[in-house]
């Protein structure tokens, strides 16, 4: 495979994982959980766009689940955790990353409401 050919295979990939992305983003977004639905666009982000190498010999790039899958088909289900377990690293951090932002958001707004809360108590503008 030629760098040229390497080249535009990704792109190919690019556009039409963005594509797929772009019409999950959508979907995803009618859930009315908005922390799951987040969650789910972080974990496909993740496994669609997460490069891993082809080969261990060589130098050339592919999606990481793709390399699981065929390395799990075509050699062996030991060599298929050479990338999958780098892509269920990947997912365990951004659920760690993501469910530390989400306490620290909920901490924050938590806080504003405390702080609002309590100027409102001064007893002006209540009927007796």
């Amino acid at each position: 495979m030629t760098s040229d050919e390497y080249f535009w295979g990704w792109m190919a990939y690019l556009l039409g994982t963005a594509t797929l992305y772009a019409i999950l983003w959508y979907w995803l977004g009618k859930i009315r959980w908005r922390e799951v639905s987040q969650l789910l666009r972080l974990i496909f982000a993740v496994v669609l766009f997460m490069p891993w190498y082809t080969d261990a010999d060589k130098d050339f790039l592919s999606p990481a689940w793709m390399v699981c899958i065929g390395d799990a088909f075509t050699k062996s289900p030991e060599e298929a955790w050479r990338s999958g377990s780098a892509l269920l690293i990947a997912l365990a951090t951004m659920v760690l990353l993501s469910a530390l932002l989400y306490y620290w958001q909920s901490r924050r707004a938590a806080q504003r409401a405390n702080s609002s809360g309590a100027g409102s108590g001064d007893g002006h503008g209540t009927p007796e």
